[in-house]
């Protein structure tokens, strides 16, 4: 049941250190359902942990929703991941 798998994920979110691979799989769930800003959100979130435990690789295959939904994101994502200069933000 999806409900029931969302509410997994949630609590798999709320429990700590690897809660950024349920995030992940939190946006498969929403792309799945077609909710192309919240799995967009839930893959820029999940980034954050998986830079941070150094698992770069995790973050390509989400990174094309995360530059069609939040392309000011994704852009600095994609600058970050390629180790490229960070452009001024205002």
């Amino acid at each position: 049941d999806m409900n029931e798998m969302y509410f997994e994920l949630i609590r798999g979110i709320e429990k700590g250190p690897d809660g950024y691979m349920a995030l992940g799989e939190l946006g498969n769930l929403y792309m799945s359902r077609g909710r192309m800003p919240e799995a967009a959100l839930a893959y820029l979130k999940a980034s954050e942990g998986l830079r941070a435990a150094g698992h770069l690789e995790a973050i390509w295959p989400m990174l094309p929703v995360i530059e069609q939904q939040l392309p000011q994101q994704g852009y600095t994502l994609r600058r970050e991941l390629l180790g490229g200069p960070q452009p001024a933000t205002p």
